[in-house]
């Protein structure tokens, strides 16, 4: 069986997406599928074409381009591209259904599907949500990153997921010397709540309670960081799995790092502050095995009564394990291979 997918990035960029897209089509690889990706080449060092692993990578030139920017990416994968489009048995779209358009009219009967994928900014826009109708209409089934997504773009998802653990990498470890008492893991910016967590740092350090925080990630706030003997900073990290296990807390709000933590039987600490976000990290199976919060006086409130009651803490995280111990990323592959048979 010949996929072939489309996705705005992948590896070697970091992000919750790019890792979704590459551990799915490395596990349809090992269950005997042709899997392509075609992407933006966003680093001009980058080849055009190679296997990673073997999964066959085709990159093109993104246009930086207002207005003419789209006929430019169309023609670009009409021209270079379109054999891969015609030898497709199935064609599965993350995100970005809008380079796809074209195509879809050009081969009809092509077996096409979606990949919704993450947390929108918020307030939605009309634009966000008529595209999405239009991608959820023109393909032949979908799958939800999130329930959230079903209340807010009125989406009807044929599977809900919230990702998959390598469990090679990320489970608990016996006798691991804790040096952080937490890992704040994701982008440094507003959707991510960087800031807030760490207003909830500070707060802690004022309270005189013994806390040194680690940061991974990039974005506009790093600027923001002021590196002490309570605050390291490591810039954006490809593996984070050996510091999220020398860590006490994980500060995290993005599907595949939360299930990442909880497979490393760590707490979760989660923010919002939307309503998006909200329901975002709540229609969730493991809400209750996180702690969510909206402001940074509840964040550090949290934190500081799980130090000090790490029986509590226990509690918490041992559902959550139960339930994340089951979402491997063979499962997740066996859903899209469900889904292509719908």
């Amino acid at each position: 069986m010949r996929v072939l997918m489309f996705a705005r990035y992948f590896n070697p960029h970091i992000g919750g997406v790019e890792r979704h897209v590459s551990s799915v089509a490395s596990v349809l690889c090992k269950k005997g599928a042709s899997v392509t990706v075609i992407t933006e080449k966003y680093d001009e060092n980058l080849s055009d074409d190679e296997f990673l692993g073997k999964v066959m990578v085709l990159r093109f030139d993104y246009p930086k381009v207002k207005f003419v920017g789209l006929l430019l990416i169309w023609f670009k994968l009409f021209s270079h591209y379109l054999d891969e489009i015609k030898r497709a048995d199935i064609v599965h779209i993350h995100d970005v259904f809008i380079w796809y358009l074209p195509f879809r009219f050009l081969f009809p009967n092509k077996p096409v599907y979606i990949t919704f994928h993450g947390y929108p900014s918020f307030p939605l826009s009309r634009k966000a949500i008529f595209y999405q109708k239009v991608a959820e209409k023109l393909t032949g089934g979908n799958i939800c990153v999130g329930s959230f997504i079903e209340k807010w773009f009125g989406t009807k998802p044929s599977f809900v997921i919230y990702g998959g653990v390598d469990f090679k990498k990320f489970h608990p470890v016996t006798n691991e010397e804790m040096i952080y008492d937490a890992v704040y893991l994701g982008r440094l910016d507003d959707q991510s709540c960087f800031l807030k967590y760490l207003d909830a740092f500070k707060i802690l350090l004022k309270k005189k309670l013994r806390f040194k925080l680690l940061v991974l990630g990039d974005g506009k706030y790093k600027s923001k960081i002021k590196e002490s003997k309570n605050l390291v900073y490591k810039g954006a990290v490809e593996d984070p799995f050996h510091f999220i296990q020398k860590s006490r807390f994980a500060f995290v709000s993005g599907y595949l790092s939360i299930l990442e933590a909880l497979a490393c039987k760590k707490l979760v600490f989660a923010m919002f502050d939307d309503p998006l976000k909200e329901d975002y990290l709540k229609m969730t199976p493991f809400y209750k095995s996180i702690v969510v919060c909206n402001s940074s006086s509840e964040l550090a409130r949290y934190v500081e009564f799980y130090t000090l009651n790490p029986n509590e803490a226990e509690k918490k995280i041992e559902p959550g394990y139960k339930w994340v111990k089951k979402q491997t990323w063979d499962r997740l592959a066996d859903t899209y291979l469900t889904l292509w048979k719908t």
